[in-house]
């Protein structure tokens, strides 16, 4: 018989009414028919059978095969993600926990698992384990600008692990970059169990823009100049606007700037609009005069004139025929200009007539004084028509003129008066 080592056999013995069996190493017994046969080694064993004062003698041999000597060889520790070839030896036959039959097999764990196989040589198996630890990966990341404008440097950090190597060969946490165009960056992060991880960061690079403006101008007060700038695709101005063009008109000499834009990268451009004064433009003249007379009207604070008559010459001579404006347009060295008006009025000889006055008696005794009845008026010929009727109190009329200019030395008909009240009846258009 066979038995592995380590292992155990009955031994079964019959015919006889007493058994001794030897060697006695290895059984449980010497003297039972069915010992317990555990031999460390080949061993062959003897039994003397005995009935009835006979014996005889039976023997057996149990062959102790050695159990193979088997192992596990493979990376036991790994990390997350990893996988390790674990491969048994020392048998013929294999049989793993996995179901897999192969002398190895590869594992691919996600926690710490315990891998077992049975080992047989044909004759003797044995079981054997062995447990594969999965450590965690480190978690990588890198913080930091993810656009920078062309020229400019921008920072870099990594965090998650122990050791740091980034693609660039720097093997600190940190790293300081200027790209010239838009560029990925990776970093390799370990952890104090060995397990790496890797974490990436594209950085844009955005070209700076370069500001242009409209150059320096130079405007008269008053006027209104364009200001252009180019070179982004977004703007403002110190004045806030944000279009790319804006109009200005400035009361003093100003300087505008705009930061021109691509995103967030910027440049800046200024510009200068001096201010002229205008001229003070004046004219002078007789501004009042009669009906067909004339006035000069003279224009000063200039060099260059243009009257609204299309005079060019600093004094014009005028005779309008009704109530006329005067305009001239005075230019400096500049070329700024302003502009004065005169009103030249016509007023008729009646309007400065005085008061039409009409006495209510009179003393016509000779004497040189108040001796007629007349109107007193400046300019008889602004009297268009006139009625006078002068009645006395019964009613009877006594004196009747349509002239303007009469004098009635109170007669009537050829005979003096005397003391009268008298009535009268006046009419007269202007």
């Amino acid at each position: 018989d066979t038995i592995c080592q380590n292992n155990s056999t009955t031994l079964n013995a019959n015919g006889a009414s007493n058994y001794l069996w030897s060697p006695s190493a290895g059984l449980s017994c010497t003297t039972c028919s069915n010992p317990i046969a555990s031999p460390t080694s080949t061993t062959t064993y003897t039994v003397i059978g005995m009935a009835n004062s006979c014996s005889n003698v039976a023997t057996i041999k149990i062959t102790v095969s050695p159990k193979p000597t088997v192992s596990i060889i493979g990376n036991n520790i790994i990390c997350s993600g990893q996988s390790t070839n674990l491969a048994a030896n020392g048998g013929s036959v294999y049989s793993w926990n996995t179901g897999e039959t192969t002398s190895s097999i590869i594992a691919v764990p996600t926690t710490s698992t315990t891998y077992s196989v049975n080992i047989s040589n044909g004759i003797c198996s044995i079981d054997t384990s062995i447990t594969v630890i999965v450590n965690p990966l480190p978690l990588a990341t890198i913080s930091g600008a993810t656009s920078i404008c062309s020229g400019q440097t921008a920072t870099l950090n990594a965090s998650g692990g122990g050791t740091y190597a980034w693609n660039n060969g720097v093997t600190s946490n940190s790293i300081s970059i200027s790209p010239s165009a838009s560029t990925s960056y990776s970093v390799t992060v370990a952890n104090a169990y060995g397990c790496t991880n890797t974490a990436s960061a594209n950085i844009n690079v955005t070209p700076m823009p370069v500001a242009l403006v409209s150059p320096d101008a130079t405007i008269c007060s008053g006027k209104t100049v364009s200001l252009n700038a180019s070179g982004g695709t977004t703007y403002l101005w110190s004045s806030g606007q944000i279009t790319p063009g804006i109009m200005v008109s400035p009361a003093i000499n100003t300087t505008y700037s705009v930061i021109v834009a691509n995103g967030n990268c910027k440049d800046t451009a200024s510009t200068t609009v001096s201010v002229n004064p205008n001229p003070i433009a004046a004219t002078s003249g007789n501004i009042i005069i009669y009906q067909g007379q004339s006035t000069t009207l003279s224009a000063s604070g200039g060099g260059n004139y243009l009257w609204n008559n299309g005079a060019t010459t600093t004094a014009i001579t005028v005779a309008p025929s009704s109530t006329t404006v005067y305009c001239v347009t005075v230019a400096d060295s500049n070329n700024c200009t302003n502009t004065a008006c005169a009103t030249v009025s016509i007023e008729s000889p009646c309007d400065t007539a005085g008061v039409f006055f009409f006495p209510n008696a009179f003393s016509p005794n000779n004497d040189g004084e108040n001796d007629f009845l007349k109107i007193y008026y400046t300019n008889m010929d602004c009297i268009e028509t006139l009625h006078l009727i002068i009645y006395n109190r019964w009613g009877g009329q006594i004196y009747e003129t349509t002239n303007p200019d009469f004098q009635w030395d109170g007669t009537y008909p050829n005979n003096p008066l005397n003391t009268q009240v008298l009535a009268y009846h006046l009419m007269v258009d202007f």
